[in-house]
């Protein structure tokens, strides 16, 4: 199964990489793109490749989990909406083929407005969400 890489070259434009291969999702920067649905449809087409892919012989994942790494600087409302549709196939995902996901998010420590997302995420999807807290001298 062919990788999906968009690197950002715009600075609204989030870094997306998706490997089938190592079986790590991430999603890293800023998005506040003028039309979310036309960016993060390609995400949604993927996944859903991703979930037929680890349905076939030698597509599991074996002993691993698939990681979903969230960390964005700022994110529109437009955005969080993509986001509830990506976990919600990533959702699918662990229900039709029983691989384990695990989730990070994280944000800058004092930026109680992603923090806060990334919590109402969590309830959203019902997937266990690990929060990692950046210093703001390390970003």
């Amino acid at each position: 199964m062919e990788n999906y890489l968009l690197d950002r070259k715009l600075d609204e434009i989030p870094k997306i990489s998706l490997n089938a291969g190592t079986h790590r999702l991430e999603f890293v920067g800023k998005s506040w793109p003028e039309n979310t649905v036309k960016l993060y449809a390609p995400v949604l087409d993927w996944l859903e490749r991703y979930k037929s892919y680890l349905g076939q012989p030698g597509g599991s994942v074996g002993s691993n989990s698939v990681l979903v790494k969230f960390e964005f600087e700022y994110l529109n409302s437009a955005t969080s909406v993509m986001l509830r549709r990506i976990l919600d196939a990533i959702k699918a995902i662990q229900v039709e083929t029983k691989v384990n996901i695990k989730v990070e998010w994280h944000y800058v420590e004092l930026d109680d407005d992603i923090f806060g997302l990334g919590r109402e995420l969590e309830m959203y999807s019902e997937l266990s969400f690990v929060f990692f807290p950046i210093q703001l001298e390390d970003y």
